[in-house]
C-alpha cells in the first residue's frame, strides 16, 4: 500500500476501501465484505465507510435489512479513480517483495488490473517460478487484492512448463505478451520478444 496515498488520504484503510469500490463501481458491498475484501477490522471499515458516505463519495442503501455501499457517481470520479488505481512504483517493488516470499520467481510479469489501460487479458499477473509455497503465494495474493480492491487472476508455471507453453505458442501466455505488460523480474531471459 503506498504510504504518500495513505497520508494524503488519512488512512490506508480509506484508500483500500475507496480502491475496492473504485475498481467495482458496479457492485455493492455489506459492511462485512468490505472488512473482509479490504482486510480491515469491522470496527474501521465502519467508521471510514460512514465518513465517505458524509463526504458524498459513497452511495448508502438499504437491501433487505442490511445497508449496502457502492461508490457514489460524480464528476470527482474519474480523476479519484485515475490516481487511485494506478500501481505506483513503490507498490510493484511491494508486489515483488510479497511474491518473492513465497516463491523463488525467475518470470514475474503485470498486465490486466495493473495496467491504466486495462488490456483485455486472461490473467493479471504470470508468475514462473520453480520453486514456491502454494499457501504463502495464495496468502500474498489475498494481500495484495485488499490493497488494489481488485480480484488478481494469476498463473504459475514451473520454467519447464512455461518453456513448453511458449513452444506451442499458448494463448494464455501470447496474450499477457501481446498486450501491453511490465515485466518486473526476468532471472533467466524467459520474457518472450
Amino acid at each position: 500500500m503506498s504510504d504518500t496515498l495513505a497520508k494524503l488520504f488519512g488512512s490506508q484503510a480509506r484508500v483500500k476501501i475507496l480502491r475496492l469500490l473504485l475498481a467495482n463501481q458496479n457492485s455493492f458491498f455489506t459492511l462485512d465484505e468490505i472488512a473482509k475484501r479490504t482486510r480491515t477490522q469491522k470496527d474501521t471499515a465502519r467508521k471510514e465507510i460512514n465518513l465517505l458516505v458524509k463526504l458524498s463519495l459513497v452511495d448508502k442503501t438499504k437491501e433487505g435489512r442490511v445497508f449496502v455501499y457502492k461508490i457514489s457517481p460524480s464528476k470527482y470520479m474519474p480523476p479519484l479513480a485515475s490516481l487511485l488505481l494506478s500501481t505506483s512504483d513503490e507498490e510493484v517493488h511491494e508486489i515483488v517483495k510479497k511474491i518473492a516470499s513465497s516463491a523463488k520467481i525467475d518470470l514475474l510479469v503485470l498486465t490486466g488490473v495493473f495496467l491504466p489501460q486495462r488490456p483485455p487479458v486472461s490473467v493479471d499477473m504470470l508468475i514462473v517460478a520453480n520453486s514456491y509455497n502454494d499457501r504463502k503465494l495464495k496468502n500474498a495474493i489475498s494481500a495484495i487484492e485488499a490493497s488494489l480492491g481488485k480480484e488478481i487472476k494469476y498463473a504459475v508455471f514451473s520454467v519447464k512448463d512455461f518453456q513448453y507453453r511458449i513452444d506451442i505458442h499458448d494463448r494464455l501466455v501470447r496474450d499477457v505478451f501481446d498486450y501491453p505488460h511490465q515485466v518486473l523480474v526476468d532471472k533467466k531471459g524467459l520474457q518472450l520478444k
